[in-house]
């Protein structure tokens, strides 16, 4: 789903607006849950996750053609997904796997 998805899936469930005008909504969320993480700030939405900064130490790869390859120290971004949320994928999975079996 992406973007004017999410949008038209608000206005199909009673948002009670246009889907441009969603789609305005959703960029305004997008845009302060970045400008947090982006000013060091950790963002729990509850039931679906929290968005925050991580450092991530530099490494040393070599590739296949043996090259050696250096990837200095630099900050992350993750995802933790909410416990309702993991749950309920977690039973979709569960779900599809006993249809297969």
């Amino acid at each position: 789903m992406d973007r004017r998805g999410l949008a038209e899936f608000m206005v199909e469930n009673g948002c009670g607006c246009t889907p441009s005008y969603a789609e305005h909504w959703i960029t305004l969320v997008t845009k302060a849950i970045e400008d947090a993480v982006c000013l060091g700030e950790r963002v729990k939405l509850r039931g679906f996750g929290s968005f925050y900064q991580v450092e991530r130490k530099g490494k040393r790869v070599v590739t296949r053609g043996g090259q050696e390859i250096f990837s200095p120290d630099h900050i992350g971004i993750r995802y933790v997904p909410g416990k309702q949320f993991a749950q309920r994928v977690r039973q979709q999975d569960s779900d599809s796997q006993e249809r297969k079996e």
